[in-house]
């Protein structure tokens, strides 16, 4: 009895280490399940995070498709998410939009991973998700290289609209600048034919005063002249007044004397010149020539002795005439 009793308690012993090594081995199992699907997790986000520098789109839909058990429902996702792909796409002129969503599917897929990892204990529903897995993979590739196909189309559609949108307005801005240019053209041979026109006018003006000048110089000439005739002539009478009443010795010299006492001054002045004139013609002529070259430097002195003269002139010829007559005597 003792015997049978351990041999049933050995065979109890044997059969529990038995259930205990399978449970063991079961667990490591399940253990290197959920490693390996960690790091397919991890290679997925990884691969997803690459992908999100270059595809926005597709990540959003990797990401969603991995989060999905089904193959049946990431299709239909996957169709709705090409079409918001699609759409996404005919909005290439808004970065920041896509560059967002891309964040929100890079979000999406961390969370779905961690809630796929967290929702698979046992062996069986991990290699079940991972044969969906491979499946929505595989169609998600073929989908996502469709949309990219799609989107890089789409992309180059825009793209050749905008070339040539941008050559339609190259070749406007060119034949605006060009117009511009014919439009300036005429300006510029107007605004040379008026300087053509202001040259020839200036022309003119530049030779009008060379001909002014040339034909001031011999009125010039004639005043200088005249002056010295006029110098001349004047002093030949102050010259014989003086002369005669110098030499009238007669009862009536202070009485002429105090009669044009008011003319000697002057007559004294244009006796100085006409002796001058005698015997220093060339510096009278120089005098006057200053006189006109330089008005202000003389101070207009001869011109007023000149004019003090002609105002007193009708009384030194009268003068003159009485001393003729005294001198008859």
């Amino acid at each position: 009895m003792k015997k049978s009793k351990f041999l049933i308690l050995g065979s109890i012993a044997s059969s529990s280490l038995l259930m205990i090594a399978a449970s063991c081995d079961v667990k490591k199992k399940d253990v290197e399940t959920s490693n390996s699907e960690k790091q397919d997790s991890k290679t997925n986000s990884q691969s997803n995070s690459g992908n999100q520098g270059s595809r926005p789109d597709s990540e959003s839909n990797s990401g969603n498709q991995g989060s999905r058990p089904d193959s049946e429902s990431n299709s239909e996702k996957q169709d709705s998410k090409t079409n918001s792909q699609s759409n996404s796409g005919n909005q290439g002129s808004r970065p920041d939009s896509e560059s967002n969503s891309g964040n929100q599917g890079s979000k999406i897929n961390s969370q779905s991973n961690s809630g796929n990892q967290g929702s698979r204990p046992d062996s069986e529903s991990n290699s079940g998700n991972q044969g969906s897995k491979t499946d929505s993979e595989s169609n998600s590739e073929n989908q996502d290289s469709k949309t990219n196909s799609q989107s890089n189309s789409g992309n180059q559609g825009s793209k050749t609209d905008s070339e040539s949108n941008s050559e339609n307005q190259d070749s406007k801005t060119n034949s605006q600048s060009n117009s511009g240019n014919q439009g300036s053209r005429p300006d510029s041979e107007s605004n040379s034919e008026n300087q053509d026109s202001k040259t020839d006018g200036s022309r003119h003006e530049s030779t009008t005063p060379s001909e002014s000048t040339q034909n001031d110089i011999p009125t010039e000439n004639y005043k200088i002249d005249d002056y010295l005739n006029r110098v001349k002539t004047y002093g030949k009478e102050a010259n014989l007044l003086i002369t005669l009443l110098a030499g009238a010795w007669t009862e009536n010299y202070d009485e002429l004397q105090k009669k044009y006492a008011s003319l000697w001054p002057i007559v004294t002045e244009f006796f100085k010149l006409h002796e001058k004139i005698v015997s220093k013609f060339d510096e009278i002529k120089k005098e006057i020539e200053e006189f006109f070259g330089k008005p202000e430097s003389k101070n207009n002195k001869l011109d007023n002795l000149l004019k003090q003269y002609e105002k007193s002139r009708d009384e030194i010829k009268d003068a003159i005439e009485v001393l003729k007559r005294l001198q008859k005597k």
